[in-house]
C-alpha cells in the first residue's frame, strides 16, 4: 500500500462470518465467533487452510497499527452493526434476535449459510453493553479518528419473526416500526461514542455503508461534518452525494469475484465524481477499492453458478487484487488528467510497477493489457508477457 501511495486501511474486522478480534471484556466474542463458519461461498468450499477460532490478539492488533503508521498508512476499523453480527451470536446468543425461519429461508440461497445475516436483538440491554464494551475497545486499539459503525443491508424479515423482542422493544418505543427501531439502535451507538470521547479526550467521526442513509437512518441527524457515508451501490449515489454528508467513493472500485469482469483499464479510467452533483464535489473525502471473498494464501473456490454450472474461482489476495490497485491508485492520485490516456501509452507504466512490486516477492500475474485477457478468466493473461 505504501508503495502505492494508498494511505487509509478500512479494515472490516467483523461480520456473520467471524469475529476476529480480541474483546477483553467478553472474550466469547473471539474465541466462540472468529473463523466460526469457515471459508464457504456459493456452496463452494475453499482450497485453502481455515481453522475457527484463529482471531487478532490486541497486542496483535496494536502492532499492525504501528506497522502501518510508520509506513504512512492509517487504518480505519469497522464494527458493522446491527447486521451482520451472526458471529456475536456464538459466543452470547441471547443478543442476537431469533428468527430460524428467515435463517432457513437465506441459507437455502445460492450461497448457503454464507449470506445469513442476522442483527442484534436490540431490545435487551446485555446487548448495548456488549456494543459498548466493543466499542470502547476497539476505540483504544486504533488511533484513527474514524470509526466504521456498518449499518449496511438491513433484512426486516428476522426483527419480523422475532416477536418476543418485538414486545419487549416496545417497552421502550411508543412506535416500533423497523425504522424506528434501527433509529433508536443508530441513537445508542451516537450515544456510547460520545461518551467514549469525552472520557477519553479524544473525538471519532462516525462512519456508515450508504443504505444508513438511503433506508432514513441518519437524514435526519445535525452532526452532517462528523458523519461520513461510503457509496458502495450505485442505486445509492444520487441521493447519497445529493445529501450534506462527506462521502467516501466506493462504487464502481469493488476487487472481488462479484465483479471479476471490471479489469485493471476500468480501474484506471473510471472518474470516482461520475454521477455526483457539481455542487457536492467538495464533500469527497477520496476513493476506496473493496475486497471481499478472498484468502491471505493462494486458494481457490468450486463454485455452483446461477446457471447451476460448476467452476473453479482462484480467491488468492496477491493472485486477484493487485494489477487493479495500481490502477486504481494511478487514477484517483493523479486525476482527471490521465484519464483520457491511451493503453498503450499507460501499459508502460503498469508494468514497470509489477516489475517493482514482484521484485520484492508479492506474489502477483505479469501485466497484461486489457485485450490480452483470457474471456473466461479476466484477471489471468492471455498469452502471459
Amino acid at each position: 500500500m505504501s508503495m502505492l501511495k494508498m494511505n487509509v486501511l478500512h479494515w472490516h474486522i467483523t461480520d456473520d462470518q467471524s469475529f476476529p478480534i480480541e474483546i477483553k471484556k467478553y472474550p466469547h466474542l473471539h474465541t466462540d465467533g472468529a473463523g466460526w463458519l469457515g471459508y464457504t461461498h456459493n456452496q463452494g468450499t475453499y482450497g485453502a487452510p481455515q481453522t475457527p477460532g484463529r482471531f487478532y490478539s490486541q497486542k496483535e492488533i496494536s502492532e499492525i497499527v504501528e506497522f502501518a503508521e510508520l509506513r504512512g498508512v492509517r487504518i480505519i476499523p469497522e464494527i458493522d452493526m446491527p447486521t451482520h453480527t451472526r458471529s456475536w451470536g456464538r459466543g452470547y446468543p441471547e443478543i442476537i434476535s431469533k428468527c430460524p425461519s428467515y435463517v432457513s429461508q437465506r441459507a437455502s440461497h445460492l450461497k448457503g449459510q454464507y449470506v445469513v445475516n442476522l442483527q442484534l436483538d436490540i431490545s435487551v440491554p446485555k446487548t448495548f453493553e456488549i456494543v459498548e464494551a466493543v466499542i470502547s475497545e476497539v476505540w483504544d486499539l486504533f488511533p484513527d479518528p474514524i470509526m466504521h459503525v456498518g449499518g449496511d443491508e438491513f433484512f426486516p424479515e428476522c426483527w419480523e419473526e422475532d416477536v418476543a423482542q418485538t414486545e419487549r422493544i416496545y417497552q421502550t418505543l411508543s412506535e416500533a416500526s423497523f425504522l424506528t427501531r434501527r433509529r433508536y439502535f443508530d441513537r445508542k451507538i451516537r450515544e456510547i461514542i460520545k461518551k467514549k470521547g469525552e472520557s477519553s479526550g479524544t473525538k471519532k467521526n462516525i462512519m456508515y455503508w450508504s443504505e444508513a442513509f438511503t433506508d432514513g437512518v441518519i437524514p435526519g441527524i445535525q452532526e452532517t461534518t462528523s458523519t461520513i457515508i461510503q457509496i458502495w451501490n450505485a442505486r445509492e449515489l444520487a441521493s447519497t452525494t445529493s445529501s450534506e454528508f462527506p462521502f467516501v467513493m466506493s462504487n464502481g472500485f469493488y476487487l472481488d469475484l462479484q465483479y471479476n469482469d471490471l479489469a485493471w483499464w476500468n480501474f484506471y479510467t473510471r472518474n470516482p465524481l461520475q454521477g455526483v452533483p457539481y455542487q457536492n464535489h467538495h464533500l469527497f473525502m477520496g476513493a476506496e477499492a473493496c475486497a471481499w471473498e478472498l484468502t491471505e494464501s493462494p486458494s481457490y473456490s468450486n463454485e455452483l453458478l446461477p446457471n447451476e454450472l460448476t467452476g473453479t474461482w482462484f480467491r488468492g489476495w496477491d493472485s486477484k487484487v493487485w494489477l487493479k490497485l495500481i490502477a486504481f491508485s494511478e487514477n484517483v492520485w493523479s486525476g482527471p488528467s490521465i484519464r483520457s490516456s491511451s493503453e498503450s501509452s499507460v501499459a508502460p507504466v503498469i508494468r514497470e510497477v509489477v516489475s517493482r512490486m514482484k521484485s520484492f516477492g508479492i506474489d502477483m500475474p505479469d501485466f497484461c493489457q486489457p485485450y490480452h485477457l483470457d474471456v473466461n478468466n479476466p484477471e489471468v493473461c492471455f498469452p502471459k508477457y
